[in-house]
């Protein structure tokens, strides 16, 4: 009977100490460092875009004393208030960002505008070209940890609102 209570209690214990260290597992610090627009695509014989391609920099900072792995990253993209699509992380691997340190993420996304209305497209297409485009990206990270998985949200402007 002793015996029992004190696996019972060491049990407990254990399982306790697990959810308060998986409970001060601060926020992975993500922040968009840059877009580039890396083109169009153009449909043969059409004289507007069929696809849009951006190239995403992103630094990943992990503030924890443990290793973070992001395993997906999903997001939806808007170019001046005009939604262009939703995207997701292109890797079958986890990226891991080693504990109290800061890796850059690439990520390219191609927009499918063949969805968009025409006076949509064209009105993008010249807000890029005359540089007067901003860009919003709004999505959820997934994240794995030796203490279990978890999500952050987020959202960014770019070029950010306060500059």
């Amino acid at each position: 009977m002793i015996v029992a209570i004190a696996i019972a209690t060491l049990v407990f214990g254990f399982n306790w100490i697990i959810r308060e260290k998986h409970e001060s597992i601060q926020d992975l610090e993500l922040s968009l460092r840059d877009i580039k627009l890396i083109g169009f695509k153009f449909s043969p014989g059409k004289l507007l875009p069929s696809g849009l391609t951006l190239e995403m920099t992103l630094d990943a900072h992990n503030p924890n004393d443990l290793d973070v792995a992001i395993y997906d990253l999903e997001y939806g993209v808007s170019i001046n208030d005009i939604f262009v699509g939703n995207g997701s992380l292109s890797t079958k691997e986890k990226i891991t960002i080693p504990h109290n340190q800061t890796q850059k993420i690439i990520i390219t996304y191609t927009a499918n505008l063949t969805v968009l209305p025409a006076v949509a497209i064209t009105t993008i297409q010249n807000l890029i070209d005359k540089e007067e485009s901003y860009w919003e990206i709004i999505g959820t990270v997934y994240v794995d940890t030796p203490l279990g998985k978890d999500t952050y949200p987020f959202s960014w402007t770019y070029p950010p609102l306060d500059s």
